[in-house]
């Protein structure tokens, strides 16, 4: 299917990812939009919104180096997992639009979530 340009109108529970120009597929059988709806691309990276998990999945070179769970309540509220080869190799939480935690070392495998999510 052909991508099309879809405009993401904000409501009061998806603040973050509101009022934007995506691209996504449409079924014309289903007459719907599909997941993932892509925000911004570039040559080697592409940033992907999958709106019905709250997720901003964030690919280079076909890799997913971030994964940005988005709250719903607050616009900037996020929790963000930094990646390389599928582990999470940092961690940052912003909370009522403030810094709550940067930069924390982790170390957390992604891999089974990931697949869960089809990511």
């Amino acid at each position: 299917m052909p991508l099309v340009n879809y405009y993401l109108e904000s409501d009061d529970d998806t603040y973050i990812y509101g009022d934007k120009m995506f691209k996504c597929e449409f079924c014309e059988n289903t007459n719907t939009y599909l997941e993932p709806f892509i925000y911004k691309e570039t040559r080697t990276r592409v940033v992907k919104l999958f709106k019905s998990k709250n997720l901003f999945v964030i690919y280079e070179n076909n890799e997913i180096v971030e994964i940005i769970k988005v709250m719903t309540c607050w616009s900037d509220d996020y929790k963000r997992f930094k990646i390389k080869n599928n582990i999470a190799y940092s961690f940052d939480e912003n909370y009522h639009g403030r810094p709550y935690v940067r930069n924390k070392v982790c170390d957390c495998d992604f891999n089974e979530f990931i697949a869960d999510n089809n990511l």
